[in-house]
């Protein structure tokens, strides 16, 4: 069995007992160990052998910032921490794009995949202005009103344009490592997406499960990918 398929059963196995911890009443331990998922794989990823990606770096650490603010210092009557815990998880899709990006080659994508380029163009707006209305009517409780949109829009924006950047990087090339890294920014959107709808549309409890299993399962791809991806691929990524 490769370390690949070891790591997601793993993954499974973590994944399933932080449901069950929820469902069953310890919440607290059920928090945390979500919390602590993403910084326990950055660990991972500093110390292990081989080229690594600056920016993929830079995704972890920032991701990890987010993580323990949530779990350390977060205080829901200090608009603060909102901010601080968002702004930390917007840089680290930034980084994660810029990861993206750099697999891009945007005169073959111009040139063979035109149409594919515009659907995503059009299809983002559409999921933005989408969100822009769903968020728009909420009355925040913060002083910055406006300050708190900025953020969602920010949020928002840095999802749909991974999702749309990984899909290009893969249709560009065909390759299983560009295959792993889509789905995993896919899953990792649209568990964001179903966040979203779970906090601004219905905190039905069974929507909050799937989103924590979709974003696990996204990271945990991710992951993957980083084993997956050959060391020549990984060299020229370099940031």
């Amino acid at each position: 069995m490769s370390k690949q398929i070891r790591f997601i059963i793993v993954a499974a196995i973590i994944i399933l007992i932080i449901v069950l911890l929820d469902v069953f009443g310890f919440s607290t331990i059920s928090y945390n160990l979500e919390l602590m998922f993403v910084p326990v794989l950055a660990l991972f990823y500093f110390f292990k052998k081989g080229a690594k990606s600056i920016t993929l770096i830079l995704f972890f650490l920032c991701y990890t910032v987010g993580e323990l603010v949530s779990m350390f210092l977060y205080n829901p009557d200090e608009n603060i921490y909102y901010y601080l815990c968002n702004i930390s998880y917007i840089m680290a899709y930034f980084f994660l794009i810029l990861y993206v990006v750099n697999s891009l080659n945007f005169k073959i994508i111009f040139k063979k995949y035109l149409f594919y380029f515009i659907v995503l163009l059009v299809l983002s707006v559409y999921i933005l202005y989408f969100f822009k209305n769903l968020v728009e009517p909420i009355n925040f409780e913060s002083q910055v009103e406006l300050a708190v949109h900025i953020v969602e829009f920010l949020y928002n924006l840095s999802l749909v344009v991974l999702l749309s950047l990984s899909f290009l990087s893969y249709i560009q090339s065909s390759v299983r490592e560009r295959l792993v890294l889509f789905l995993s920014c896919f899953l990792i959107a649209f568990s964001e997406f179903i966040l979203i709808a779970y906090y601004f549309i219905d905190e039905d409890t069974p929507l909050g499960y799937v989103s924590t299993v979709f974003f696990f399962f996204g990271v945990s791809l991710l992951y993957s990918h980083i084993l997956i991806a050959p060391e020549e691929e990984t060299n020229s990524l370099l940031v």
